[in-house]
């Protein structure tokens, strides 16, 4: 008995390695469109390409093509809106129903841009949420704003570093050597140099008025 117990034990930790654990996969949001070349990578390295309805869970990377873009209905009713040759990983992304404290939501902009309806999470608990880069930190108070984050190698798009464009609510970007509010109709800016201030612009960068 002892035996079949451990054999049965042993076959089912073999098969939830070979599935990559996804057994225990959170659930994080459901693509609503999709057009292009989009995909998702796991945090166990397994590639899927996406399409409306798949779900998209904690640790994927989420990525689009250079003609690609897709959007999310995340778990908390967040739209996140991915824009062409982006990539954004999905770090913590949970919600249970209710504002209780536990709601967790953490994007980590790799590069490239999206749209974000902010959801429950942040609502109340506004530190609960927050948008990341390689350089600066993104916090929101009920926003819709479009984060970008340009790297060294696209400097002939635009000024590498960290962008926020925000259209109603407002948001922060922060960075070791400063923080800069960001209210709507303005744009936030967080160079990739080290020592930088973050600071508004002037006006909206030519990649960001394009955005559809």
């Amino acid at each position: 008995m002892k035996a079949t117990i451990k054999a049965t034990y042993v076959g089912a930790l073999l098969l939830a390695l070979a599935s990559g654990g996804a057994y225990a996969s959170v659930d994080a949001g459901r693509v609503q469109f999709v057009f292009g070349d989009s995909k998702a990578l796991a945090a166990n390295g397994v590639e899927r390409v996406l399409k409306k309805g798949d779900v998209v869970h904690e640790g994927d990377t989420v990525i689009t093509g250079p003609s690609a873009s897709l959007q999310l209905l995340m778990v908390d009713d967040a739209m996140v809106a991915v824009r062409p040759n982006s990539r954004l990983r999905i770090d913590t992304y949970r919600f249970q129903g209710k504002e209780d404290g536990s709601e967790r939501g953490v994007l980590h902009l790799i590069k490239g841009a999206f749209r974000s309806i902010t959801g429950a999470i942040g609502h109340t608990n506004k530190k609960n949420y927050k948008i990341i880069t390689d350089t600066a930190n993104i916090g929101v108070r009920g926003t819709d704003h479009e984060p970008a984050y340009l790297l060294p190698s696209q400097a002939n798009v635009g000024d590498p570093g960290t962008y926020d464009m925000v259209n109603s609510g407002g948001t922060y970007i922060a960075t070791p050597w400063g923080r800069v509010d960001v209210s709507p109709n303005q744009v936030g800016f967080a160079s990739s140099k080290p020592g930088s201030v973050p600071v508004l612009l002037e006006g909206v960068p030519g990649f960001l008025r394009a955005t559809p």
